[in-house]
């Protein structure tokens, strides 16, 4: 079976958890103070984290996203359902009352193009450019847009013509999804080209991209940097460590919640964890291996503590 062909299974299988409709799924977004979008690597790790850390946070101030491809990377073998691990994840928070959505890459730009008062041709140089800003930093993106039919192969030269067509990048983004390999970072690129192209619109709250995989973080803060420098303060790449620690530092988690957080991060993380502890100077940074209990102990505190690695 081909990947779309795949998707479209998998959406289906899905469906009863997440907003589906494209234009309901992006006034969520639109409408949420923090919207979250979630990699295959960091619904693996929340998949094993007790919720109700995190429940009423999530329920009031947030809607978690996830897009297509990482639904694909997300399925059985045989491509047919979700995994059992997944499924479980999702009707747990479902039943939690969060808003999930599911984004479909393909879809996003003629959805967006309803908010954007630019011409069809506006807007596809607008996609081209974004592709060519990144080509560096999205490498598995650029990498398979060599490998696109003769139409689209040539998009990252100087001197394309781009489309004036109005599905343009509707089926640019089809044709690359459909070029997903095994182990590749496309699912990840293509979040953050998603990001991207919704932070074009003039509202909207902060866009946290959730990942566990540091060169994802590299690669985001770059096309970030790259794209859209003066809107840096909207978006920001987390892993579940990271998040918590947020939470803390805003007054969401209080020294009520200390078990909740070391239960939390024992889960995830496992019984000692390697952290980076740093002071208000760089220079004074040193590592240590920590339970959950001291870790939990001194970021109520006001420590800071840089994830690196756990063991279990």
């Amino acid at each position: 079976m081909e990947v779309t062909d795949i998707i479209l299974n998998l959406e289906k299988d899905v469906e009863e958890y997440f907003i589906t409709d494209q234009q309901d799924a992006l006034i969520a977004i639109l409408k949420a103070e923090n919207a979250l979008f979630l990699d295959t690597g960091f619904i693996s790790r929340f998949a094993n984290a007790p919720l109700e850390i995190m429940g009423d946070f999530f329920k009031e101030k947030c809607v978690l996203i996830v897009t297509d491809l990482v639904i694909y990377e997300l399925s059985e073998k045989d491509g047919r359902r979700i995994s059992n691990h997944a499924r479980d994840f999702f009707k747990r928070i479902s039943e939690q009352g969060i808003k999930l959505v599911l984004i479909k890459e393909m879809s996003l730009p003629s959805q967006l193009g309803e908010y954007i008062s630019k011409s069809p041709l506006e807007r596809n140089r607008d996609f081209v450019a974004l592709l060519c800003k990144n080509k560096a930093a999205l490498s598995s993106l650029a990498q398979a847009i060599k490998e696109l039919t003769a139409k689209y192969k040539d998009i990252l030269a100087n001197d394309y013509k781009v489309s004036k067509n109005a599905s343009f990048t509707t089926d640019v983004i089809r044709e690359l999804v459909s070029r997903k390999k095994e182990k590749d970072s496309l699912a990840e690129e293509l979040i953050i080209v998603c990001i991207l192209l919704i932070m074009e619109l003039p509202k909207g709250g902060k866009m946290f991209f959730c990942t566990h995989d540091h060169a994802s973080i590299a690669r985001f803060n770059k096309a970030v940097q790259t794209t859209v420098p003066d809107l840096e303060d909207r978006a920001c790449a987390v892993s579940l460590y990271s998040f918590v620690a947020f939470l803390i530092k805003i007054g969401v988690l209080k020294e009520s919640e200390k078990e909740q957080i070391i239960m939390f991060l024992k889960k995830v993380y496992g019984n000692r964890i390697k952290v980076v502890k740093t002071a208000q100077l760089p220079a004074q940074a040193f590592k240590e291996e920590l339970t959950p209990e001291e870790i939990a102990i001194g970021m109520l505190r006001g420590e800071n503590y840089l994830l690196m690695m756990s063991h279990g």
